[in-house]
């Protein structure tokens, strides 16, 4: 800075005063203005100058320094006048940014927690703020800042003035989880037709049951015996995204047709065993198509024999068969010798 003297001797009194600012942005280091302007010193004189001020934090002050007079010169011929220049610190900004992030659902309660910054000076250290952003299911959740922040410097000093803060909060963005097969689980165990509509068992979980909004379920319920498909689709709204599709089936029933076994005395004519029994049939159903018979005239047994197409009609509108697993046992027809004391001569 700029140091104003006023020359004054018996001859004459000359005065003139100047200063120069110095300013910067807060850095943590100091501000100094060592520059100075000695102005009408005497032919010979010397003064000099020491620039002892500086500056460190937020604001304005004095700049400082002393003189003393070089050898030879009597200070008592001047009249200094001292005019100090000014030194000022502006705010540094200063960007606290709170932990932004996008996380898959997962059930628990979500909490960011982390804070980063810029424009901090060097050494600089901060306490004090806290921050949160918390959510559990799907949606985005704006973070909030609490606490009042403290800034020091290596030497321990407060310096939160000497910054402009300017503070910007994150969001938790928690996104669907998509589904997957093993989160399905059929319960039900075996399933056998018995020509009413059944439902498979199930279970939707995710480590613990989903909730009904979470989805949505179709192909669960059937009668033929057939395979089937159970589709499980995530709804909009709802924690999970996509589908998943799983198998089950309805068994065929068991279904058994018994050939006619019949023992007759020989006549002399053929004989036959044609009825048929069956095992196993449905409420409402009804067999055609298929016929057995054992043909014989002699003494002697005859294994019986089925023909024909097997049709399994129910409420005499709908083929059925398709839901039997069919086994076919054939009957017989024995001949017996007739005894000859019930001979008619």
């Amino acid at each position: 800075e700029y140091i104003d003297y006023v020359y004054r001797n018996q001859y004459s009194t000359v005065a003139e005063s100047r200063a120069l600012d110095g300013s910067k942005t807060y850095d943590g280091t100091p501000l100094t203005v060592k520059t100075f302007e000695i102005s009408y010193l005497a032919p010979g004189d010397q003064c000099i100058v020491n620039v002892t001020g500086s500056r460190t934090v937020f604001g304005e002050g004095n700049n400082t320094f002393d003189v003393s007079w070089g050898s030879g010169t009597n200070g008592n011929n001047y009249v200094v006048t001292f005019n100090y220049g000014k030194l000022f610190i502006g705010q540094m900004d200063l960007k606290i940014y709170g932990e932004a992030r996008e996380v898959e659902y997962n059930g628990e309660t979500i909490t960011l927690s982390g804070i980063s910054s810029t424009g901090l000076a060097s050494g600089d250290t901060g306490s004090g703020l806290v921050y949160s952003a918390t959510g559990k299911d799907v949606g985005t959740y704006g973070g909030a800042f609490t606490g009042i922040i403290e800034i020091r410097n290596v030497h321990g000093q407060v310096v939160t003035g000497s910054y402009n803060i300017v503070r910007s909060p994150g969001t938790l963005t928690i996104s669907p989880k998509a589904l997957d097969a093993s989160m399905v689980e059929i319960t039900s165990g075996k399933l056998t037709y018995n020509a009413a509509s059944q439902n498979v068992g199930f279970i939707v979980s995710d480590g613990t049951a989903l909730v009904a909004s979470d989805y949505t379920v179709e192909g669960f319920s059937g009668v033929d015996a057939k395979g089937y498909e159970l589709v499980v689709t995530a709804t909009p709204s709802g924690n999970y995204s996509g589908s998943v599709t799983v198998g089950w089936s309805i068994d065929k029933a068991p279904l058994t047709i018994n050939g006619m076994v019949k023992s007759v005395p020989y006549n002399g004519g053929e004989q036959n065993a044609r009825d048929v029994t069956v095992v196993g049939l449905m409420a409402g159903h009804t067999v055609h198509g298929i016929s057995h018979n054992a043909l014989g005239t002699n003494v002697g047994t005859y294994a019986g024999t089925f023909t024909g197409t097997l049709s399994i009609m129910e409420d005499a509108s709908k083929e059925v068969v398709s839901n039997y697993v069919v086994t076919y046992v054939p009957g017989s027809l024995t001949i017996e010798a007739l005894d000859i004391g019930d001979a008619v001569v």
